[in-house]
């Protein structure tokens, strides 16, 4: 037999929703294979493989601003083993360094009170492995040690910074981006701040000048065919007089159609810059190529600019059509000369370098002297747009840093999608290429290991087994010896974590485990969207278990009446009456079918303001805003009882634990084992052992009939506006008005109610909670000193008397028993966000639905572990 085990403590987790604007740009992705990006104030960190949320990191109190993994490329061993450190800053200007596999802050750095702009580990760790560079607004990089939170050294600077870029070839050279041009740093070191200013460039727009305009004689396409020239000087563009005399720092590139590639700048009579002349303040980002030995890139949201800093020279544009999507982001490769881009429809877009590119004349052109290389990138590959509106839209885009042959999509919605680079044969052999674009060819060895005799490429371990370098068809010689195979690209979706939707949410938690259930629980919770869908999540692993479109409008409130179903409730937005549409819906979870509850009834009726399942889940208490109640029966579907008119209407409803099952049980029981000693007293054949398996089969038949067959008769207390309490019992088909007590005049309009055992708990507009001990007689009022009671239920277990009480402003939990509060939560004090919903996942742990998007779930100390 297969032993069913089941995980009763469930762990303390985060489910996260939609991003916040300056969350846009927080993520990174750790050579470790793990993916971090920001999310408000917390740090989420995903395994790239299973596209689950491993550890949700909460320390910050803003938004998250930047996330960057630690280097590991230094020397491991006992005393220096592999650690997952991570460095996150936010809004507020604080940065802390984390121990992700513990989750716990190991240093915090704070130096002023404005966001990050950027930050980096230094890549050369030879000397420490714990320095980071951060840029500290407005114009201060600071070098701190990230493990004890020392600043070694600050220096400013006399322009803004917005980014910087590290040559990945030489660790002394840093380059900034400014809000009017680029700082060159030759002489960064980690002992000391750089002694000088850096060099400052300038570049203006691209321009067409009388000397290098010379449109070719050819026909046709070649008409269109212009030369651009970046100036690259060390004046700023506005104090360029003479743009013609500084043309030796120019160099032409080719492209056609210059317009819609170019922003042209013009002059005025005097020789000054007309408002068309462009900074770089456009320039989105900054980058040295790794790939490629002193060559940075310049991305500006319809082009990337391709520079030669040997030389000063712009080699390469790579364009956006006038109809096309502009760019976001890129990320240059190091194994192969390729960049992936993300667009602003989310499209994430491979481009190659183009073999043996050169930039050549036309033949009526006068030769150029001094020609240079033209890099020329192709559209290799391109995966599938997301549907942008004003709430979706691209946030930021990470690779894998050691395979290069996956990346992340950050959407604002809270998804996370993983694209992997596939390639296939084209089908043909080919040795050579007269096309424009060069093709791609599979490696013929890897690790000087070449193709097997039944194989048609390497696997797809990375890029540069995936595509051969561009060296590698550069001569004859090399093609003579060599048979080659054309490959293709393509984006597979092979990773998608979803976020929750943007709130309010309401949340119910399954029935609790128990040792009846042991063999079908799951730990699942429900929660309810304003959109009108229901997601159901499994809070042992956080992922989404199944999201069911049921309302047309925000779910107010669900109830499970077994573990594989559940009522929901939605109300839509009142009319000129303050009439709504009720829709009361019963879901069953594995075949996601649902059925109205109430039939036509719905249309034009006062709100529902909750509803309440009995405890034995026969009976269902619907209660309206300005309605009286109505009791339904939901194994049938059917109404019980609609309550008159002058029938009060309740405030707080809540059925009682206590019924009459066991003794109908009893009942029963006794006269089916009547019937069965008669029946084998008339059959004298029948020995003792045969008539006790007969009354076993009896008793065993009796049982599973009594769920079906039996009502139970169950009771429940409701309040009335004037504090008055009603008790009211059901039993089949009637509904009995069985007592009423006064209200205590010490309490205020009563909002809900809690019952477990013998204990009667009721909270009221103005904090305070009333304690009854039915048994006893007694009750104990406490004055919170918090606002509105607006929910309070008891955990589950026997003997557990835990009460978890939700306010305006926060949560608490509550002893019952010895009447003592055990935790408490107040927003604005302890945490920066405002609860929606509470309920109890078990009977240790808890789970809060807050306005920022996120579900929590914590121990009874209300704190995130």
């Amino acid at each position: 037999m297969q032993r069913f085990t089941v995980n009763i403590k469930l762990p303390a987790r985060t489910l996260t929703g939609a991003l916040s604007a300056p969350n846009k740009g927080a993520a990174d992705w750790g050579w470790q294979g793990l993916i971090a990006y920001g999310c408000h104030s917390l740090v989420l960190i995903v395994d790239a493989n299973t596209a689950q949320t491993l550890q949700v990191l909460e320390r910050h109190k803003a938004s998250v601003v930047k996330v960057k993994w630690a280097k590991e490329n230094y020397h491991h061993n006992i005393g220096s083993p592999y650690s997952l450190r991570l460095a996150s800053a936010d809004a507020t200007g604080k940065i802390i360094v984390w121990d992700v596999a513990t989750g716990t802050a190991r240093c915090e750095i704070q130096e002023h009170a404005k966001p990050i702009q950027d930050m980096q580990w230094l890549w050369n760790q030879d000397a420490s492995r714990d320095l980071l560079l951060a840029v500290h607004p407005p114009n201060y990089i600071v070098l701190w040690n990230a493990d004890t939170g020392t600043k070694l050294w600050k220096k400013s600077y006399a322009e803004n910074i917005l980014s910087f870029s590290f040559d990945p070839f030489d660790p002394s050279r840093l380059a900034l981006l400014t809000s009017e041009g680029i700082v060159f740093i030759s002489d960064f070191s980690p002992s000391k701040a750089p002694a000088s200013s850096g060099k400052k460039v300038y570049i203006s727009s691209p321009h067409s000048s009388p000397s290098h305009n010379k449109l070719a004689a050819a026909t046709g396409a070649k008409k269109a065919l212009d030369k651009v020239k970046i100036l690259i000087s060390n004046e700023k563009p506005r104090q360029v007089a003479n743009i013609y005399s500084q043309i030796k720092f120019c160099i032409p590139v080719y492209f056609i159609d210059i317009i819609k590639v170019c922003k042209v700048i013009s002059f005025k009579k005097d020789n000054s810059l007309c408002a068309e002349s462009v900074t770089l303040n456009d320039c989105l980002q900054l980058s040295y190529l790794p790939s490629k030995r002193n060559y940075m890139l310049l991305l500006y949201p319809r082009e990337i600019l391709i520079l030669d800093l040997e030389v000063n020279q712009t080699v390469g544009v790579i364009a956006i059509e006038r109809t096309g999507v502009p760019f976001l982001q890129v990320i240059p490769c190091f194994q192969r000369d390729g960049l992936f881009c993300l667009h602003e429809n989310g499209c994430i877009t491979l481009r190659v370098r183009r073999s043996n590119c050169s930039i050549t004349g036309t033949p009526n052109e006068e030769p150029d002297p001094d020609p240079v290389q033209e890099l020329i990138y192709d559209l290799r590959s391109q995966c599938d747009a997301i549907r942008v509106t004003k709430t979706v839209r691209p946030f930021s885009m990470v690779c894998c840093p050691v395979n290069e042959n996956s990346a992340a999509l950050i959407v604002s919605d809270g998804r996370v999608m993983i694209w992997e680079l596939k390639s296939s044969v084209s089908g043909r052999n080919v040795r050579n290429s007269s096309s424009s674009a060069s093709p791609l060819y599979s490696p013929v060895s890897f690790c000087g290991i070449p193709v097997g005799t039944f194989q048609n490429k390497l696997p797809d371990l990375s890029l540069d087994n995936m595509i051969a370098g561009q060296g590698t068809v550069a001569g004859e010689e090399q093609l003579r010896g060599s048979f080659l195979q054309e490959v293709h690209l393509k984006f597979l979706l092979t990773g998608l974590l979803s976020g929750l939707p943007l709130p309010p949410f309401a949340i119910r938690m399954c029935p609790p485990l128990t040792t009846k259930n042991i063999k079908q629980y799951e730990p699942i919770l429900a929660v309810g969207t304003s959109n009108g869908s229901v997601l159901v999540f499994h809070l042992t692993s956080g992922l989404l278990h199944k999201e069911l479109s049921i309302h047309s409008c925000e779910v107010k409130g669900i109830e499970w009446i077994s573990l594989t179903g559940f009522i929901s409730f939605a109300t839509s937005t009142p009319n000129n009456l303050g009439l709504v549409r009720n829709e009361l819906q019963l879901v069953d979870l594995p075949t996601g079918r649902s059925i109205a509850f109430r039939g036509e009834r719905g249309n034009d009726e006062p709100a529902i303001e909750m509803i309440k399942v009995s405890h034995l889940k026969q009976y269902l208490a619907v209660v309206f805003k300005d309605k009286p109640l109505e009791i339904w029966d939901v194994r049938t579907c059917t109404l019980l009882r609609e309550m008159s008119k002058n029938f009060p209407i309740a405030t707080a409803l809540e059925w009682s634990p206590s019924h009459n099952l066991k003794s109908l049980r009893k009942k029963q029981l006794a006269a089916r084992e009547a019937m069965a000693r008669q029946t084998v007293a008339s059959d004298t054949e029948v020995s003792s052992v045969e008539s006790s398996v007969i009354s076993l089969l009896q008793e065993a038949e009796s049982k599973s009939e009594l769920s079906h067959n039996i009502s139970a008769r169950e009771h429940f207390v409701f309040t009335a506006a004037d504090g008055q309490v009603y008790h009211l019992t059901v039993e089949g088909n009637s509904v009995k008005d069985s007592a009423r007590i006064p209200p205590d005049g010490s309490m205020g309009s009563i909002t809900c109610i809690a019952w477990k055992g013998d204990i009667l708990v009721l909270g009221d507009v103005d904090g305070n909670l009333n304690f009854w001990d039915l048994k006893a007689r007694v009750s104990r009022g406490i004055p919170t000193h918090r606002s509105w009671v607006k929910k309070i239920r008891f955990a589950p277990g026997k003997g557990n008397h835990k009460l978890l009480a939700m306010y305006n402003d926060g949560a608490e939990i509550w002893d019952s028993k010895e009447v003592q509060m055990v935790s408490s939560l107040r927003s604005g004090r302890n945490v920066n966000f405002r609860i929606l919903d509470v309920d109890w996942c078990t009977s240790d742990k808890v789970v809060l639905a807050s306005d920022d998007g996120c579900i929590r779930v914590l121990d009874l100390s209300l704190k995130p572990s």
